[in-house]
């Protein structure tokens, strides 16, 4: 285990209530993304893509502290406890040192997301798991930060993925179907979220 601290036991993860993405659902969406037309878009085949759908994948870059994660964490109806660890360990609150256990339903739209999106480039990780007194640094600074944000809870992350505009990477977050979508035009991320299914711009 990494040195930081976790604020809830990453052996409970696996008490965690978990909504999978299917395989049925994520062709869905695929099919739902390819037919808004970004299918004129061309995104290198990854090797994630060239595998069974019963695999998934996470590739994430930080770029703040500039970690790197690229992992299978599912495989055959079965999540992988020290994979998850690894992975609540790399979307932690960078600031404050600080981990928990992330909302599988989020960790499930992101790998759905990238292999919707059939790039090679890694999920550009902006913002994971935030604690309270970070949530609160980033909106006394007057950025839009929600007060009761579902990145306290490890249910949200924002990202960008290089040579992927915020348009294309909003369609494929959206036709997962899986939570919230907000797309922030000036800082060109797309938040993603494991609470109820809505969008919006900013």
């Amino acid at each position: 285990m990494k040195d930081g601290k976790s604020e809830t036991d990453v052996g409970n993860f696996g008490r965690e209530r978990a909504v999978v993405i299917g395989r049925r659902q994520f062709l869905a969406g695929a099919a739902a993304f390819l037919g808004t037309g970004a299918a004129s878009t061309v995104f290198p085949t990854p090797a994630v893509a060239k595998k069974s759908v019963d695999i998934r994948q996470l590739y994430l870059v930080q770029n703040r502290t500039g970690e790197m994660i690229n992992v299978v964490y599912w495989a055959d109806d079965t999540y992988f406890p020290d994979v998850l660890s690894e992975i609540n360990f790399f979307m932690r609150d960078w600031r404050a040192d600080r981990h928990r256990v992330m909302d599988l339903r989020n960790i499930n739209t992101l790998s759905a997301i990238q292999q919707i999106l059939r790039t090679d480039q890694p999920l550009q990780l902006l913002s994971g798991y935030r604690t309270k007194s970070t949530n609160n640094l980033l909106r006394n600074r007057g950025l839009r930060v929600a007060k009761k944000s579902l990145h306290i809870h490890g249910k949200a992350a924002d990202i960008r993925v290089r040579g992927v505009s915020t348009s294309t990477l909003t369609r494929a977050a959206k036709s997962c179907r899986s939570g919230g979508v907000g797309r922030y035009y000036g800082s060109g991320f797309v938040h993603v979220d494991s609470g109820d299914v809505r969008s919006w711009s900013s």
